[in-house]
């Protein structure tokens, strides 16, 4: 009987199985892309090519918890502070990461600028930016400035047949002029968990369609206060009447149909000033019966709101609510909506240490980065040995009161601990106290 191949069900054969060098990459990343432009599977066009990230933009500028959340997100970011560890404690270790210290310090562009504007990768789901250099006068080549290039602007990229990033296209918005921008000048940042694309996805992609819904919505409510939210306001007028009574006449015609206006014009008025009103003629509807002619209660003028089963503007607020929280949700900024009803301490802490530990990754990705990109051309500049270059360090951004840094204090104090063990001067810069005091130096004489 012979042997089934499973690899013949899709056209392969078994022949085509061979080893491989474990030396060689075979597989390819997952990116479609033509002529330099990458090609997306994404279905809505506002968020397709360069027209996503001006999406994005006006999302984070007309939606107020989106603007939000990026700067409470950003400002907390950039408070972390940056510094440089060198590779041993050596003298010369500790010049070379001076070096790199002192090219953060000297930048025509802020550090912290950098840093911001660099940290939207998180949100947009790419960041770029561009490091000019400079030669100083004992020779020695360092960082002139380091500024932001607008995902936006960027109109093909240059893959290598694994999806590498070779270099950028970048087209001038004011000249249209395009400009080659190779990977190695470039410090690039990509939110890449749930894509291969070099665009990345960020975490503004996950509250698009919470945004739309939410605009939509407060267009609804805000029509909803401008005509009470009861109801659609309907006219009535004796349209046979005044048809009856008009004839063939011009004049009456005339006459009629301007009657006939202020009523149409009053059910259609969209805002209400605080001038706004109305007169309608007083008349009633009569009809003649056997027993003579009855007088009804109905006017034949009037306007109404014309009731439904549609929600109110409590509703409609709730639903603004959760929509609100969905999107701030997405970026772990929910403590700016908490307060709005009951919650409790405990909550609102575990919130706040969530957004915390969002940021540390964040700065993480970013500390990866910038070795790569800030640190690696400074090397290949000034031909430093490899072995002598430093890391960049960020401290924790977590948010420390002064009742947990005193608790954390008297638990070292209580702590059977020898005074010269070195966790002590360890949990106290983790706290961000400085170190214990030297025991000898407590002993006075007497």
């Amino acid at each position: 009987m012979a042997t089934l191949n499973p690899l013949s069900w899709f056209g392969l054969s078994g022949a085509e199985r061979k080893a491989v060098s474990p030396l060689k990459e075979m597989g390819r990343a997952n990116i479609q892309m033509y002529g330099g432009f990458l090609v997306s599977p994404e279905r809505n066009p506002k968020l397709q090519g360069q027209e996503k990230f001006k999406s994005y933009s006006e999302y984070a500028s007309n939606i107020a918890i989106i603007g939000a959340s990026l700067r409470f997100y950003t400002g907390l970011l950039t408070k972390a502070k940056w510094t440089v560890e060198s590779v041993d404690d050596s003298p010369t270790a500790k010049d070379y990461a001076d070096f790199v210290y002192r090219n953060m310090e000297g930048l025509e562009t802020s550090w912290e600028r950098v840093v911001r504007r660099a940290s939207g990768f998180k949100f947009s789901g790419v960041s770029l930016s561009e490091w000019t250099a400079k030669r100083d006068p004992d020779g020695a080549i360092t960082y002139r400035t380091i500024e932001t290039r607008a995902p936006a602007s960027i109109v093909q990229w240059d893959l290598d047949d694994n999806g590498d990033v070779r270099g950028f296209i970048q087209r001038d918005p004011n000249t249209s002029q395009e400009f080659y921008l190779p990977r190695a000048k470039v410090i690039l940042l990509t939110d890449d968990l749930l894509t291969d694309s070099p665009e990345g996805l960020g975490l503004m992609r996950h509250v698009v369609e919470s945004a739309e819904r939410l605009q939509a919505f407060q267009v609804l409510e805000n029509r909803g206060y401008e005509r009470d939210l009861r109801g659609t306001p309907i006219g009535r007028a004796p349209y046979s009447a005044l048809a009856e009574w008009a004839g063939d006449d011009e004049d009456r015609q005339a006459l009629a149909r301007s009657h006939l206006g202020n009523i149409e014009s009053f059910v259609k008025l969209q805002l209400k000033g605080s001038d706004t009103g109305a007169v309608f003629d007083s008349a009633t509807f009569t009809s003649q019966s056997d027993t003579g002619q009855s007088v009804s209660s109905v006017p034949q003028w009037g306007v109404e709101l014309l009731q439904g089963g549609a929600t109110g503007l409590s509703d409609m607020a709730k639903a603004i609510e959760r929509l609100n929280m969905e999107i701030a949700r997405v970026f772990n900024t929910e403590g700016l909506i908490l307060g709005q009803s009951a919650s409790s301490q405990a909550l609102s802490k575990d919130k706040t240490d969530n957004l915390h530990a969002s940021v540390a990754s964040t700065l993480s990705d970013m500390r990866s980065a910038f070795d790569k990109d800030f640190i690696g051309p400074l090397w290949e500049l000034n031909g430093f040995p490899e072995d002598m270059k430093p890391r960049f360090e960020i401290e924790d951004v977590a948010k420390r009161t002064a009742e947990d840094i005193a608790e954390t204090l008297a638990n070292l104090a209580r702590a059977a601990l020898q005074p010269d063990d070195e966790a002590i001067d360890y949990v106290r810069g983790l706290m961000g106290v400085p170190n214990a005091p030297d025991a000898t130096s407590l002993v006075t004489e007497v």
